[in-house]
């Protein structure tokens, strides 16, 4: 064969993104039209499908960017004339999104699972629709303080310390707050009395405009709280009663976990019988003094 077998008006250079797929047509590219085989010597890594004669799908690898030759043989049946030609491929980089890989709190390492959330109910609030989302459950305890943990994060294109941490804040149940030095450390302080599965939005992003986000659960695991009471305001100190008059007494109580409050009544640390309720209602038979407590 005669050297000059590539057709000189064939564009053999093309672009492709990132991570995307290239689809060439390669019939035209050399001369004669007929009798000719090929030999394509394919970028090492790359995925190639063959669609037909001479019509391919070329995928570089994952993430790589760049520009690569390749040969192609063209040469006749009995392989008496032979001739090469290089293409050229140039992938165009596009920014990646950051990835989350989990979040570290103390020696314990949380990664993402998967979960089915309901994402519509009907008239009778019977789920009819669902979301598969991932999602990192944290643990808390009611009123337990500070805590802090770390999101572990990357970005093929960037260094992690250009990457920008944000947590949804929520004021009635948490305070949250980013390391000025290390924004991807977090202080999580739960508010007081707050317990239960409290849902916040995990976003990160690069300098570049790449994001990517996280759903969070933060697992508040309720305590049992005292009760707390007082007596009504107008109590007064101190009852000046005789022998079999009663005297009436009320406490004011609440529970913030809403609790059924059960009341016992004292006199002298020992309990008065049939005196259960908010109302102590009670006289003595046996003149004295009494330190009466609720």
């Amino acid at each position: 064969l005669e050297a000059g077998m590539f057709v000189d008006t064939f564009d053999d250079s093309a672009e492709v993104d990132e991570d995307m797929t290239l689809t060439w047509n390669f019939t035209g590219a050399f001369k004669p039209a007929e009798g000719l085989e090929y030999d394509f010597d394919w970028p090492e890594g790359w995925t190639i499908d063959e669609l037909d004669d001479m019509l391919y799908n070329i995928t570089p690898p994952a993430d790589f960017f760049g520009e690569v030759s390749f040969a192609v043989n063209a040469s006749d049946a009995d392989y008496y004339g032979y001739y090469v030609h290089n293409f050229t491929i140039d992938v165009m980089a596009v920014n990646d999104a950051p990835m989350i890989y989990d979040i570290m709190m103390g020696d314990e390492v949380y990664e993402a699972e998967e979960m089915n959330i309901t994402t519509e109910t009907d008239d009778n609030g019977t789920a009819i629709a669902w979301e598969l989302v991932m999602i990192i459950e944290l643990p808390f305890m009611e009123d337990g303080g500070m805590y802090n943990f770390t999101v572990n994060a990357t970005d093929i294109d960037s260094n992690m310390s250009n990457l920008e941490f944000m947590i949804d804040e929520d004021d009635d149940k948490y305070m949250l707050e980013a390391w000025e030095d290390m924004p991807c450390m977090f202080n999580f302080t739960p508010k007081a009395n707050v317990s239960g599965m409290i849902e916040a939005m995990l976003n990160v992003s690069d300098e570049e405009g790449g994001f990517t986000h996280q759903t969070l659960w933060f697992n508040i695991e309720g305590v049992n709280d005292a009760p707390v009471g007082a007596f009504a305001a107008d109590t007064p100190a101190s009852f000046m009663v005789v022998t079999g008059e009663n005297i009436t007494v009320t406490v004011e109580a609440s529970d913030v976990d809403m609790d059924d409050i059960t009341y016992i009544w004292k006199a002298n640390d020992e309990v008065i019988a049939g005196q259960d309720t908010a109302t102590l209602d009670y006289g003595w038979d046996t003149a004295g003094t009494y330190n009466v407590a609720a």
